[in-house]
C-alpha cells in the first residue's frame, strides 16, 4: 500500500515517489541579499564574541553558575522565537539564543574534559562526542520532518531541548574549577 503525505499531514523525507511520497516538498530559494548576509555575519561574530567572554567568565566564576545561568535564559531566547513583531526582532531574538547556546557549548567543552580522570578522558570525551553527532543527525532529520509540518513545532523542540538542559545543569552538581584531575 501506498502512504500519501496528504493522508498523513506529514511530508516524507525526500519524497519524490519512491517513498511513497506524491510530489518533491515545494522549496523557495532566496537570492542573498547583503543585509542578509549583513545579519548571518554579526550573529557568527556575536557568537564568537560569546565564546571569548564565556570562558573569561568561566575562569573566574567557576563552572556551575555560569552554565545555571546560561540554562535558564536559552529557553526564554528561543521562546521569543513565537513572538512575530517584526525581523528586527525576531533577528534579536535568534542573536540571542545563538549567541547563549555558544556559550552553553564553550561551558561543556571546559567542564566534560575536567570531569573525568586522565586514564580514561580522551575515551570518556570521544564517547560523548559520539553521542552527540548522533543526535545531531536524528535532530537534523526531526526538524526537517517538523519544519515541514509547522515551523512552531520545531521551535518547540528547540524549547524542549534546552529545558531538558535546564534540568540536566541542575542535577549536575560537580565543579570542576580549581579541582585537581585526577592523574593515572
Amino acid at each position: 500500500a501506498v502512504v500519501s503525505t496528504q493522508s498523513t499531514g506529514i511530508p516524507l523525507m525526500l519524497s519524490t515517489g519512491s517513498c511513497g511520497g506524491a510530489a518533491p516538498v515545494p522549496h523557495q530559494c532566496q537570492q542573498l541579499t547583503s543585509d542578509t548576509l549583513l545579519k548571518l555575519s554579526a550573529v557568527g561574530l556575536a557568537a564568537v564574541i560569546a565564546e571569548i567572554v564565556t570562558f573569561f567568565i568561566v575562569l573566574r566564576f567557576g563552572r556551575l553558575i555560569p552554565i545555571r545561568t546560561v540554562a535558564v535564559v536559552l529557553p526564554i531566547a528561543i521562546a521569543g522565537l513565537f513572538i512575530c513583531v517584526n525581523p528586527t526582532v525576531t533577528f534579536g531574538f535568534v542573536t540571542a539564543a545563538k549567541v547563549i547556546s555558544k556559550a552553553l557549548n564553550c561551558i561543556i567543552w571546559i567542564i566534560v574534559p575536567e570531569t573525568y580522570p586522565t586514564n580514561i578522558r580522551s575515551t570518556a570525551t570521544g564517547f560523548i562526542n559520539s553521542w552527540g553527532k548522533i543526535g545531531g543527525v536524528f535532530g537534523t532529520g526531526i526538524v526537517y520532518l517538523l519544519f515541514y509540518t509547522d515551523p512552531k513545532v520545531v521551535i518547540g523542540c528547540f524549547i524542549l531541548s534546552a529545558l531538558l538542559n535546564l534540568v540536566f545543569t541542575f542535577i549536575f552538581n560537580k565543579e570542576t574549577k580549581d579541582v585537581i584531575l585526577q592523574e593515572t
